[in-house]
């Protein structure tokens, strides 16, 4: 371990006083969140609390980091407030031109499923989950014909992580995982209108923990319990209870459902991180995070990846030796298919690493953003990610329709995923965004044709509310 003096700063005064502002900003801002879109779950919530958790886990310095430079600070606030004010810009434009303004949309009340749409999305549940079954067991036997047994994947778990993040695997069927990734979406929505957990609707969140414990990855089923939660919170259509069944009782299961699923996405990081757990051995650690070393769930790696990204973009700002192509993270996956078609475009999977002092290589959304189009960059990026999120925010609680769950699921994997990186640059959330966007469109016709049967033309949505 290397000591403090010659790595960073540990715990100060000035780190008691940053985290007390840190926790002051982020109650403040995570309140102005409830109020301004009506309930918890919200873009200005979840941006305030991610970045306020991982700010002041990092002020902690359980890992002598490097101390922010006044630099950092600036670019961090200012993307923070860039956020808020995207987010702020669409409610006050809702506000300005509805005079009965409320901040939970009028039409997001419970609404029910008539029988043949909860028919129809059980049936494009299970094509979904039937395409990603296929897909996880052709990465699975792929990875164990390459390293063996299961108890091989185990011993050389840090060997499969290593060979995945350089060259990938080789053989695996790349972007039809993202089948799994909107499995979990309509799994979430699916599993809010029953009321209570179901096979079809938990099945794209296992499978996604299987192939990511085989890849020895825990990124993939991050986003998979993302999509799952958005589409079980922001669903307000319910299939109708049993009139003795109280609303307590439904209540009561839909939370027991949604604890299980992140008891199963927890357990998995856990399988992952105990399997590589040799490898937690950091420059810069503490005495008192080392004594977690062996541990569960609190562990020197956890407390590494719920941090050290600002350690990241605090080095790459102070050595500003980075210069990619204009959008060149921002667009990865389109840049990287053009060189694949002979063009000289192509950009690397995974960045430059940092030394904080422990290498890392993630240094949160706005290093992406800042590399791309420098400042201008850091402040407006936030702020089109803040209107666009809100947009598709109210869109979703009015409208009902699976392209808007689709998009607003996706800019909410951004949004949570914004203190690691611009997770734009993946390509298989890109893959899902396409994919999810074309299934969705499918989906809402259909419903669409069965409401008018139901109801007679005169029922069908025009205009603005049809499909996008």
């Amino acid at each position: 371990m290397t000591r403090p003096g010659r790595t960073g700063r540990a715990f100060s005064k000035f780190s008691a006083r940053m985290i007390l502002v840190l926790v002051v900003i982020g109650f403040c801002t995570v309140l102005l969140g409830r109020l301004q879109f009506g309930i918890w779950f919200n873009p200005v919530s979840a941006y305030s609390a991610i970045w306020t958790i991982s700010l002041s886990l990092f002020e902690m310095k359980l890992i002598y980091f490097y101390p922010l430079a006044p630099e950092t600070w600036a670019v961090i606030f200012a993307g923070w407030t860039s956020f808020i004010l995207g987010c702020l810009a669409v409610t006050a434009a809702r506000f300005a031109t509805r005079p009965a303004y409320s901040p939970v949309p009028q039409a997001a009340g419970t609404v029910e499923f008539s029988p043949e749409e909860i028919v129809l999305l059980r049936r494009v549940l299970w094509v979904l989950n039937t395409v990603a079954l296929v897909i996880a067991v052709q990465h699975i036997t792929t990875i164990l014909r390459k390293f063996g047994n299961i108890g091989s994947l185990v011993v050389f778990a840090q060997t499969v992580y290593e060979t995945r993040t350089r060259k990938g695997i080789e053989g695996a069927v790349p972007y039809f995982g993202s089948a799994m990734l909107i499995g979990s979406l309509v799994g979430g929505i699916y599993s809010s209108a029953m009321g209570k957990l179901k096979l079809a609707g938990v099945l794209p969140v296992v499978l996604t923990v299987a192939v990511s414990f085989a890849e020895m990855g825990r990124m993939s089923m991050m986003i998979a319990v993302l999509m799952f939660v958005t589409g079980y919170v922001l669903n307000r259509r319910r299939v109708r209870a049993p009139e003795q069944i109280s609303v307590f009782s439904v209540r009561v299961r839909r939370i027991i459902a949604l604890a299980m699923v992140l008891v199963i996405v927890g357990g998995g990081a856990e399988l992952v991180r105990s399997a590589r757990v040799p490898f937690e051995q950091f420059a810069g650690t503490t005495r008192a995070l080392s004594k977690l070393r062996g541990g569960s769930f609190v562990t020197p790696s956890v407390y590494l990846y719920m941090t050290g990204h600002h350690g990241a973009l605090n080095q790459y700002l102070r050595q500003d030796v980075e210069h990619s192509l204009p959008g060149g993270f921002t667009f990865a996956p389109i840049w990287r298919l053009l060189s694949k078609l002979g063009y000289d475009t192509y950009v690397d999977q995974y960045q430059r690493f940092y030394r904080t002092p422990t290498p890392s290589n993630t240094g949160t959304y706005l290093r992406e953003l800042h590399a791309d189009w420098g400042l201008p960059g850091v402040v407006f990026g936030p702020f089109i990610l803040g209107m666009l999120i809100s947009v598709s925010w109210y869109r979703t609680m009015t409208r009902h329709r699976m392209v808007d769950y689709v998009i607003a699921a996706h800019l909410f994997v951004a949004v949570v995923m914004s203190y690691v990186d611009l997770v734009t640059q993946l390509g298989y959330w890109l893959a899902s965004l396409v994919f999810g966007l074309i299934a969705a469109a499918v989906y809402d016709r259909r419903t669409m044709k069965i409401s008018g049967a139901r109801h007679g033309p005169a029922a069908e949505p025009a205009g603005p509310g049809g499909v996008a």
